[in-house]
């Protein structure tokens, strides 16, 4: 069997580096030729020893991310958020000159904690006056009759780890890794109830435009049911879960008008909540505080 190996199929060279020399070679004998071709162009050719591998490239996500990149030099925008060292903010006050007497000893300091909102105040140390005194995020806009609107950074973090699937646990490692303040939990799943509001309202308007695009959809292809209440129209169910082999504890369910193509309606399911959890490692999940809280919270339909 050996000789018959030997004899079809001859083993490989045993020269080492020999196919990387065989590469190299081919690679300078075409940009020679390429060079011989187009002198012009020879200065610009890729250096023979160089992998072409190796050469960057841009993907079709890079370019679409560049898309929507503003230029550098742009000026600052209010909606914009920057993770800044306090080194530099001393640095950059420090060349700043007092109005009332123009000397440039100023000095900042934090005199509140918001969360990941401060109040920087900026002071002269020659003659005492406040340069600035304001707080490093705005307020949102107030839905309610409360005086003190929440910081909109705070409201961003929030929803930016709940976006990633994260809690507060996972932002308070994250503040402990970038040596920042973090926002409370208490004030965290405050948001995050707010959050779950604002979605809720938004999805009853999604819903609710799809629903009259899709009867007017039928009233244009038949006349005769602008005056019925309820339409009679095709839709497909489709459904899907977090993940496969049966491990998910959420999922969904959705109705798909056919001729349109929309939402029209959907429903979540879950086996798993959060809320829940919590209320039982506070009350006990046998105690009467727990079932008063649970039919409290159905009541609510949350």
């Amino acid at each position: 069997m050996h000789e018959i190996h030997n004899k079809y199929r001859p083993p490989k060279s045993r020269v080492k580096g020999g196919r990387g020399k065989s590469l190299k070679l081919a690679r300078e004998k075409k940009a020679a030729n390429d060079s011989a071709q187009d002198p012009q162009d020879a200065s610009t050719q890729t250096e023979p020893d160089q992998d072409p591998n190796l050469t960057p490239k841009s993907s079709k996500s890079a370019k679409k991310i560049n898309q929507f990149k503003g230029p550098i030099g742009a000026e600052l925008s209010d909606e914009e958020y920057y993770l800044v060292n306090s080194a530099f903010l001393r640095d950059l006050v420090s060349v700043m000159s007092c109005p009332d007497c123009g000397t440039t000893e100023n000095e900042i300091s934090v005199s509140e904690k918001k969360g990941f909102c401060h109040r920087f105040v900026i002071e002269c140390k020659v003659c005492g006056k406040i340069i600035c005194d304001s707080y490093s995020s705005k307020r949102v806009a107030a839905t309610d009759s409360s005086s003190r609107p929440p910081f909109e950074v705070n409201k961003r973090m929030t929803t930016a780890f709940l976006d990633i699937g994260a809690g507060h646990t996972a932002m308070t490692r994250f503040c402990s890794a970038m040596t920042i303040n973090c926002l409370e939990s208490s004030a965290f799943y405050k948001h995050m109830h707010q959050l779950a509001e604002e979605s809720k309202q938004m999805r009853n308007q999604i819903l609710e435009k799809a629903r009259q695009v899709v009867r007017t959809t039928y009233e244009e292809l038949d006349s005769s049911v602008k005056n019925q209440e309820v339409l009679e129209i095709t839709v497909s169910i489709d459904g899907s879960w977090h993940r496969r082999g049966h491990t998910s504890l959420y999922g969904f369910v959705a109705a798909i008008d056919v001729s349109t193509g929309l939402v029209i309606d959907y429903e979540i399911l879950s086996k798993f909540c959060l809320m829940c959890s919590l209320a039982i490692q506070q009350h006990g999940e046998d105690t009467d505080e727990f079932r008063e809280w649970k039919r409290q919270r159905i009541e609510r339909q949350e």
